[in-house]
């Protein structure tokens, strides 16, 4: 009996075991990683004799990530955790409405794979049925949005998940409730569009504020593409240099300015394509306090007219404040100030933070920011009245949209875009040789340190990695073929090469403006084109009396031009400063008929959107434009010119007149 209860015993205890095993291997068959489920096969190896069966795979995860599928073109993508040595070889679950499915992959992920945006095959499949699936990996983060109507620019209702593939962070999955819309203007008319996220509690209106890709916690988050960069760089690394090497250069304790991290987006399950997350130039941002008085204007337009209304189209005030108040107060006194005290180098320097205000001069001027300052105009800025510790305003300076520089619009990486408007650039113009002094010794600090080429080149090396490591900006071709691409690229070397001339065209820039801190203010300022004296000009006289003015003087003479010599009946002169041929006409011919003079072909025709009053024309050289005229207003003096089909018109002005507002 003894004997029968022992069998009894090892039976019920081998069985045990051998259930354990069974349970063992059946659940490893499910959970090895990829390296063990590779199998190179024939094409009909999986298929023959099975039927393709749609949706036989409902779920696949990889080291615990549930994998986002988009339908349209049966792909898995799966975000391989930074610093992770299992993400290359990860684990494998998945779930199917079949029994006793399996599934094999096509080879092993590997740094080629994801960096040249190659699919891996995968194939689920059992007795009866087979489907055969892509697989997609990215180095960077993935956010989708579920929403049910279309996205347009008013607000719908969507569900935001992002997974977070950052080293090191505490939470990697984040989910929000909120609502979305279309943003930007001329962005907008593209296919791939940006977007608002507006992110709330979930069944409650209540604000969400977290933080995302360990930026700072917010409610209110940017979504940017950058559809119309070859180099998917420009608004990221623009904006991220600022904030990082100017931002902190204020009076006020603050971060003027936000950050931009790549991010890869999906609607509905649908790839999206590449972005960039950001957050918004807020009351947040700023640290503004409308109710001390504060405000935030945003030149969202170019200038139109000679006048200027403050609640006209080109300025918006961005935080909100009490309707009773009057926010245009603050910005119409400070243009007041820039007018009645033009000569006061103490008022004017007390009305701006002089800091930002000189980093922002070099630094549109360097990135080539002609989305942002032309001239005595500028767009796309934000202009913040603050209340300093004395109770009276500062005007605080802080760039945005900064997709079109560093050689975008601009080829020509000898061109300089020098912001001409606001206290600082009348500081300059009056020759204020503290404030020369500051803004070079300010450049000097910059070029040694935060733009030093081994830390722009820090900066690149990093988005290089997010753009092209990740595969991102191949797949962003093929989801939005007309967007503007280059599938030969394979780096950003062209792209660094243009900055690195930059660099050091803006260093031989700075060098000539210094050296002619001691000249007249037309002088100082050809300093921004490079060889000025080589140039050919086009100078169209309204009043000869300005020819006795003598800073109009000091230029002629410097590029060899003998003021004394031009007829008074001369309404044009055509100069060349290189060959020093000059010549005088009363005008330039008939309209749309090429005139062959002495310094090139000019032809003059009605530009397609004229900015004057009355009859506008605009006038070529060479082919190139170079200046155009109108009735009204007239200024005494205009002079357009062209160097190696760079061409300008220069800016006269020295006092922000557009802006005296009765």
């Amino acid at each position: 009996m003894i004997e029968k209860t022992k069998r009894y015993v090892s039976w019920f205890l081998a069985g045990i075991s051998f259930c354990l095993l069974f349970i063992y291997f059946v659940h490893e068959s499910r959970t090895p990683d990829t390296a063990k489920l590779v199998r190179r096969m024939t094409g009909t190896e999986l298929t023959a004799g099975r039927r393709e069966k749609k949706d036989l795979l409902t779920d696949l995860v990889l080291n615990g990530q549930h994998l986002i599928f988009d339908e349209t073109d049966m792909t898995w993508y799966y975000s391989l955790i930074e610093d992770d040595d299992k993400a290359m070889s990860p684990k494998v679950t998945f779930e199917s409405p079949e029994k006793h499915v399996q599934i094999v992959f096509s080879e092993e992920i590997t740094e080629d794979i994801i960096r040249n945006d190659l699919p891996v095959a995968v194939t689920a499949y059992n007795d009866r049925f087979y489907e055969t699936y892509q697989l997609k990996c990215t180095s960077l983060p993935i956010m989708s949005l579920t929403v049910g109507d279309e996205i347009t620019r008013e607000d719908t209702d969507m569900i935001m998940e992002l997974m977070d593939n950052t080293a090191g962070v505490s939470k990697r999955n984040i989910t929000s409730a909120g609502t979305v819309h279309i943003r930007g203007r001329s962005s907008a008319a593209y296919p791939q569009t940006s977007f608002r996220l507006s992110l709330t509690v979930e069944n409650s209106s209540k604000k969400n504020h977290i933080s995302l890709l360990g930026m700072r916690e917010d409610e209110d988050w940017l979504l940017v593409p950058a559809y119309a960069d070859i180099d998917k760089v420009r608004t990221a690394f623009s904006a991220n240099l600022w904030t990082d090497s100017c931002g902190t250069d204020n009076s006020f304790g603050i971060v003027n300015g936000n950050y931009y991290k790549y991010m890869e987006l999906f609607i509905n399950g649908r790839y999206w394509g590449l972005y960039t997350l950001s957050y918004p130039i807020d009351q947040k941002t700023l640290d503004v306090d409308a109710g001390k008085g504060e405000y935030i204007y945003k030149k969202r337009f170019w200038d139109e007219g000679s006048a200027v209304d403050f609640v006209s189209s080109t300025w918006e005030v961005t935080n909100p404040y009490n309707e009773q108040d009057n926010p245009w107060i603050p910005i119409q006194n400070y243009y007041h100030l820039l007018n009645e005290q033009a000569d006061d180098a103490g008022a004017l320097k007390r009305s701006v933070d002089m800091n930002t205000a000189i980093d922002l001069w070099l630094y549109y001027g360097l990135i080539q920011g002609v989305d942002n300052a032309d001239h005595s105009d500028m767009e796309n800025t934000f202009m913040t009245a603050r209340l300093g510790n004395d109770g009276t305003y500062k005007m605080l300076y802080t760039p945005w949209d900064m997709d079109l520089t560093w050689g975008e619009l601009i080829t020509d990486e000898t061109c300089n875009t020098i912001m001409e408007s606001g206290a600082l650039a009348q500081l300059i113009s009056m020759g204020n040789k503290e404030t020369i002094e500051a803004i070079y010794r300010r450049y000097h600090v910059l070029r040694e340190n935060a733009w030093s080429v081994q830390n722009i080149d820090s900066y690149l090396d990093q988005y290089e990695t997010s753009i092209f490591g990740s595969g991102a900006y191949y797949r962003q071709a093929a989801r939005w073929p007309e967007s503007t691409y280059d599938i030969a690229y394979r780096d950003l070397s062209v792209f660094r090469n243009y900055v690195h001339c930059r660099l050091t065209e803006f260093d031989a820039f700075i060098e000539r403006w210094y050296g002619m801190r001691d000249k007249s203010v037309y002088v100082m300022r050809s300093s921004q084109y490079k060889d000025f004296t080589k140039w050919k000009f086009i100078i169209q006289v309204n009043d000869h009396e300005i020819l006795h003015d003598p800073d109009y003087r000091d230029l002629f003479t410097y590029i060899g031009l003998n003021i004394s010599d031009i007829p008074d009946d001369a309404w044009f002169v055509l100069y060349d400063g290189e060959t020093k041929t000059v010549e005088y006409r009363d005008w330039l011919g008939e309209e749309r008929v090429s005139l062959y003079t002495s310094i090139g072909r000019i032809i003059y025709e009605r530009p397609a959107e004229p900015r004057g009053i009355g009859d506008d024309f605009l006038i070529y050289l060479d082919g190139e434009p170079v200046l155009e005229i109108w009735q009204w207003p007239e200024e005494p003096l205009r002079m357009g010119m062209i160097y190696n089909h760079a061409s300008d018109e220069f800016n006269f002005e020295t006092i922000n007149s557009n802006y005296l507002v009765d």
